[in-house]
């Protein structure tokens, strides 16, 4: 599904969910877009912010996540519409991934890729995610693959986290914490991530450097 700069891609074992999910993903968007027009503030803010009573859903989740991990609320928004569309879908197997950010709940072996930019460990570095253990968000931030606003170095920063919203915030936090190819900047990365509250675990990558911490998905190189 496209829908101006929301691109989605979902695997699903239920068909009605995933049209569900589809059409609670299109209506979220929507209800940001309304609340972006009348409070612009909000989406521009690069420190948390808190919502408006009358704000959506999403942009709940947005501040929460973005309090966390003290970062502004748009760092979340890609993983707050995953969490706004799967929230209470009873499919077995639902892997959503909005702009790179990630839902996983599957009842079989995923694979899932990490693209680090001109990283030699791009196209090598993949998470396993088994059938029937509990959903993860998977969130990664990068200063050299596409042009979401970071301030930090990292060829990628992702982050494993309670749900999609704060793995997206998180992994912008811990990208924006590694200034250079130094271990001592993948260290300060990795601090980063262990004070946000519900991460669970962050891979690093920058150039031929990575370092990862936490409860990860099990990791194939390759």
């Amino acid at each position: 599904m496209t829908y101006k700069e929301t691109r989605v891609h979902l695997s699903i074992d239920d068909e009605a969910s995933g049209i569900k999910i589809l059409n609670r993903l299109y209506e979220a968007r929507r209800a940001l877009d309304k609340y972006r027009w009348i409070h612009p503030e909000f989406f521009q803010s690069l420190c948390p912010v808190d919502p408006k009573p009358s704000a959506p859903e999403a942009a709940s989740m947005m501040a929460e996540a973005a309090y966390r991990a003290d970062v502004g609320p748009s760092a979340a928004v890609a993983g707050a519409l995953i969490d706004t569309a799967v929230s209470d879908v009873e499919a077995n197997h639902i892997i959503l991934e909005n702009g790179g950010e990630i839902y996983a709940k599957a009842n079989r072996e995923v694979r899932i890729g990490i693209h680090a930019g001109p990283s030699p460990f791009t196209g090598k570095i993949k998470f396993i995610i088994k059938g029937g253990e509990p959903p993860i968000g998977i969130g990664t931030s990068s200063a050299s693959v596409g042009y979401a606003l970071t301030f930090g170095e990292a060829d990628a920063a992702t982050a494993i986290a309670e749900n999609a919203a704060l793995a997206d915030a998180a992994a912008t936090a811990i990208c924006n914490a590694v200034e250079g190819s130094n271990p001592i900047w993948l260290r300060r990365g990795v601090e980063t991530a262990k004070k946000i509250r519900g991460v669970k675990g962050t891979l690093i990558i920058k150039g031929s450097q990575m370092v990862a911490w936490g409860s990860l998905p099990e990791i194939s190189i390759r």
